[in-house]
Formats: structure tokens, sequence, C-alpha cells
């Protein structure tokens, strides 16, 4: 039996809906503790490239990520599987994960879009599109040949 679990993340952080939903599918109950940061936070927020708005506290440690959290509900609460039994299809799967992961999102990071915006004078919109479509074919590709 696990101790209630504690989600903790700030609010409209994208990858806290990410896992709130697998909690939910997999039927576990959770204290969901949302901070709203104040307007200084939020701007000091926007400017960072790596954030941990996202963390759970469950089993005596804190998880970090989506990504993380995800893989160790899935690999500790066998209700509701969220991968295939097959290995060969749990590594597509997580292959898209990670093209989601590392290749559109990664490119969707206010921080760094502010970053390269101000310290680089690159314009983030072209940036950004080019390399989310890069990754969206990458997804398409490993879809279309599996």
């Amino acid at each position: 039996m696990h101790p209630k679990p504690v989600l903790e993340s700030e609010s409209g952080s994208k990858e806290s809906w990410t896992v709130r939903c697998v909690l939910n599918w997999k039927d576990i109950d959770f204290q969901d503790k949302i901070r709203i940061p104040t307007k200084d936070e939020a701007e000091e927020s926007g400017k960072k490239t790596v954030s941990t708005e996202t963390v759970l506290d469950i089993d005596g440690i804190k998880l970090e990520g989506s990504m993380v959290i995800c893989e160790y509900l899935e690999e500790t609460f066998p209700k509701n599987q969220l991968l295939p039994k097959d290995p060969k299809q749990r590594a597509i799967i997580r292959h898209l994960c990670e093209i989601i992961n590392g290749c559109i999102w990664a490119h969707c990071n206010a921080g760094t879009l502010l970053t390269l915006e101000s310290d680089y004078k690159i314009q983030k919109e072209p940036w950004s599109q080019s390399w989310i479509k890069k990754g969206l074919e990458r997804y398409e590709s490993l879809i279309a040949n599996n």
C-alpha cells in the first residue's frame, strides 16, 4: 500500500496536467498542491530555460518532470497500464514520447525563446516552428514505419 502522493505544481503547468491524467487513469488518489506564483515570480520563471514546476512526492522520494513521474507510476502501479506488454511496442511508444518531450516541447520553452530573442536577436517564432516541424515529421515517420 502506497501512502497518498502529493503533486506539487505551478498554476498553468502543462506537464502537471499530463501527470494528473496518468494519476487519474491509474485510479491513484493524490493530493494536488497548486502554487500560484506572484507576478514577479512568473516573470522570473519565464526567463528560466529549466523549470521544476511539477514534482510528485511519492514513496519517500520527490520525482521531477512528467516523463520520469509517468514511468515511475507505470512501474509501481500496475492498474490500467499505459504501455503495451510487447517490449518492441513499448520501445516505440517511449520513442514517440521522447520525440514529443525532446524535439517538440523543448522548442516551446518560454525561457529558451526569450533568451534567443533578447540575447541572440533570433526571431523566436520561425526558429521554434522549424524545430517543431522537424519533430512532428520524425513522429509521423516513426508511426508510418511501425
